[in-house]
């Protein structure tokens, strides 16, 4: 398999770059501007106390969005993508759209109970943020299923531009502290169904509550429910460190905590946008004669792109980070290295995930991440004592290392990833970069170790990568010439 060479290279290529590139309009507005707003918080919400029980709601978001959504933002993406029937999607997103509404009523009884007989602070906040945030997520992986490129990037956008103006009305003029963040996050989701719903029709077009295909429910539900328990364990692994930092160190330390994963977003705007131009290409190319090399290729490029983009970044936070957050988070800057290392670790294992997509066998992916969940749970409550924060990270990497082996061999059955030697440079001097970050105070000699690191990471790259952006760049030119 791996000997057949591709008629079209560059062609393929071409296009992923292209879809990367679609993807990056989408995302990284949304990315960028929570980027951006990290400072506003730091500097108009005095308390980091009351910024760290924000992100404990929203990762109460996080866990609860995969049972009010049952997975089908994912499932709905993968049935929907590659089959253009009215009839067949009119069935597929009436029934999504019914359970959703189903599980939101649900919902709302369940914190209406929690209201009457067990108060909790900014309930109805959360309750409205999990709901638009479940409503927006779906839209967006079936707008991305039928292709409507411009409308994916309208609404993205959209909900990234209100954003910020919002937040600046509610935080900075109307001084709301976290209720305003609350209402901000939520207004810009409603935008953005709105402009959604105005480019797409997706509701007028395809939703009727009366139409009814048990047979097509039962088949994407099949699908979709065994990633419940999978997201639940991913949360467990990503998220629930904020609660036992709450726990055992408090939530003024969540707060700083929050402040260093929030920084991390620039990291997580180039692993969302290559997981999502990545799903597409690999459910098309899965069946490829030269799929081994071919997805072989996609991952080494990946990662040497993605590390040498953690050795710029954690260098540029460290120079930026005494003038751009607030006073009373500057300890968060402690934790900005080994969440880089986590997030790099995660990165390189959704690249597998998606092999469990592609052969729709998603039941098959639920064992490692459930014993991964309860070794980081088992690590938390060992390290968090004796390191406190950085403890909680530990864990993470730790168990995102060990999940990234699993996976590795495990989706053997169903491709072979060719991992280069050369790989091996660019992770020594991301783990070299640690020396340097925490012990040199020298703003040119920060700006030196970063500047020979990315050096000689560029000079390591494959020759495969190379000849791919040179052949891409020649085409080009010759194009023009014409």
């Amino acid at each position: 398999m791996q000997d057949n060479a591709p008629k079209h290279p560059v062609n393929r290529g071409s296009r992923f770059i292209k879809d990367f590139g679609i993807y990056a309009l989408g995302n990284i507005g949304m990315k960028l501007i929570t980027f951006m707003l990290v400072p506003l918080y730091t500097y108009f919400v005095d308390n980091p106390g009351d910024y760290g029980y924000f992100d404990m709601c929203l990762a109460a978001c996080f866990l609860l969005m995969p049972i009010m959504t049952l997975q089908m933002r994912d499932g709905s993406y993968r049935f929907l993508v590659n089959n253009k029937d009215e009839a067949y999607r009119k069935g597929l997103i009436s029934f999504v759209y019914k359970a959703l509404l189903g599980n939101i009523m649900l919902e709302i009884l369940i914190a209406t109970g929690m209201a009457l007989f067990y108060p909790v602070r900014c309930l109805w906040y959360t309750v409205a943020l999990l709901v638009t945030m479940s409503v927006f997520e779906v839209m967006i992986q079936m707008i991305r299923a039928t292709n409507d490129n411009r409308a994916f990037v309208a609404t993205t956008l959209t909900t990234s531009l209100i954003t910020p103006i919002l937040a600046v009305a509610f935080v900075v003029v109307m001084k709301m502290g976290i209720d305003g963040i609350f209402l901000s996050n939520i207004l810009s989701k409603v935008f953005g169904l709105a402009v959604g719903e105005a480019r797409t029709g997706l509701f007028r077009k395809y939703l009727n509550l009366r139409y009814a295909d048990g047979a097509l429910g039962k088949e994407l539900l099949k699908f979709s429910l065994p990633m419940i328990p999978t997201a639940v364990c991913w949360w467990l692994i990503g998220s629930s460190n904020r609660f036992f930092i709450k726990e055992f160190i408090g939530l003024e330390a969540n707060g700083l905590y929050a402040v260093a994963a929030r920084m991390t977003t620039m990291l997580h705007i180039l692993g969302t946008i290559f997981h999502q131009a990545w799903q597409e290409h690999a459910f098309k190319q899965y069946n490829s004669p030269d799929r081994d090399s071919y997805f072989s290729s996609i991952f080494n490029n990946f990662i040497f792109f993605y590390i040498i983009s953690a050795i710029a970044f954690i260098f540029v936070v460290k120079l930026i980070f005494p003038w751009l957050i607030g006073p009373n988070y500057q300890g968060a800057i402690n934790f900005v290295y080994l969440l880089t290392v986590s997030t790099i670790l995660a990165g390189m294992s959704s690249f597998f995930d998606i092999a469990y997509q592609c052969a729709k066998e998603t039941k098959r992916s639920m064992s490692a991440v459930f014993v991964n969940a309860v070794a980081v749970l088992a690590l938390n409550f060992i390290l968090i004592k004796p390191l406190g924060v950085n403890g909680v990270i530990l864990s993470i990497i730790i168990t995102y290392f060990f999940y990234f082996a699993y996976r590795y061999y495990d989706t053997r059955r169903y491709f072979t990833i060719s991992v280069t030697p050369r790989i091996i440079v660019p992770i020594a001097l991301l783990l070299a970069c640690a020396m340097p970050f925490y012990w040199l105070g020298n703003v040119w000699l920060n700006i030196a170790c970063a500047v020979v690191a990315l050096a000689i990471s560029v000079l390591s790259l494959p020759r495969q990568a190379k000849d791919f952006f040179s052949t891409m760049f020649l085409s080009k030119l010759h194009r023009k010439k014409k």
